[in-house]
């Protein structure tokens, strides 16, 4: 159902039927998304992983979890039984999945709301009966003046960037890492992804959007069409790729597509 006047917020009120705060207890994305939706007021998040015991000495309105397998394995414990719960989709669900593990899934969590972020999401027959509520992005001024070269995004431990960050931060010193967004609000990511030219990201539309909504062009594997994106499926080259899409980085070009995308993404509709 694409119903773009509804936000995240009344999505979660409506699903958990309380008054005007919302008590939910947060599985992270690790991503820009979990700082986004700390912005929307009315929400008590207490921030969880699935490495974490639950916090069970506290009655919450809500779960919410960006992850289909993860809150099906939720649903079994005792303590949660009870509790309203919303899927947040960024993607379709993973395609290694069966379609026994698929119909699985649809009956654990038939009384689950979903809510879609992306038209990819929407689009998976899983979410057949989803709210697609596209992601919203604070607006902000962007960075004119000199930025640092790159910053490789790695919230999630992947070897890979490890490697490729070591081998780019011996010609680039400026170079940084981060792998984590958490002890960080919306303001502190814009500031940091502000102070560099390139982000390096990869699995994560969000991030993606956010980086060029900083002014930063940006290199991930995703496929998606757009000015000053650099789009990539073969990393036996990567390095190469990523001294080459440095070289020809156009902060006025990415200045001009970061107020674009802060315009595309309207904050006022994801938290109203």
């Amino acid at each position: 159902m694409i119903n773009p006047s509804l936000s995240t917020k009344n999505l979660i009120r409506s699903a958990s039927q309380v008054g005007p705060i919302v008590s939910a207890l947060y599985y992270i994305n690790h991503s820009i998304f979990d700082l986004i939706l700390a912005e929307c007021d009315g929400l008590s998040l207490v921030n969880t992983s699935k490495n974490h015991d639950i916090i069970d000495n506290i009655v919450y309105d809500c779960i919410i979890s960006n992850d289909a397998v993860e809150l099906s394995e939720l649903v079994s414990n005792l303590n949660l039984l009870n509790t309203t719960k919303i899927l947040v989709m960024h993607n379709e669900l993973p395609s290694f999945l069966k379609k026994e593990d698929r119909f699985l899934l649809s009956e654990g969590l038939q009384n689950t709301s979903i809510c879609c972020m992306t038209q990819n999401a929407a689009k998976d027959t899983f979410a057949a009966n989803a709210e697609y509520i596209p992601y919203g992005l604070p607006s902000h001024s962007i960075n004119t003046k000199t930025r640092n070269s790159i910053l490789f995004v790695n919230t999630r431990n992947n070897p890979k960037i490890t490697g490729i960050y070591a081998n780019i931060a011996k010609q680039y010193s400026d170079a940084k890492m981060i792998t984590s967004f958490q002890n960080m609000d919306i303001s502190d990511a814009q500031n940091l992804f502000n102070s560099y030219s390139m982000v390096f990201c990869l699995n994560s539309f969000i991030d993606v959007i956010f980086s060029m909504s900083c002014g930063c062009s940006c290199i991930t594997n995703l496929t998606i069409s757009h000015q000053g994106l650099t789009c990539i499926s073969d990393f036996s080259n990567i390095e190469a790729q990523i001294l080459n899409a440095l070289a020809h980085h156009d902060a006025n070009v990415q200045h001009q597509i970061g107020l674009n995308i802060q315009n595309q993404y309207n904050m006022e509709i994801f938290v109203d």
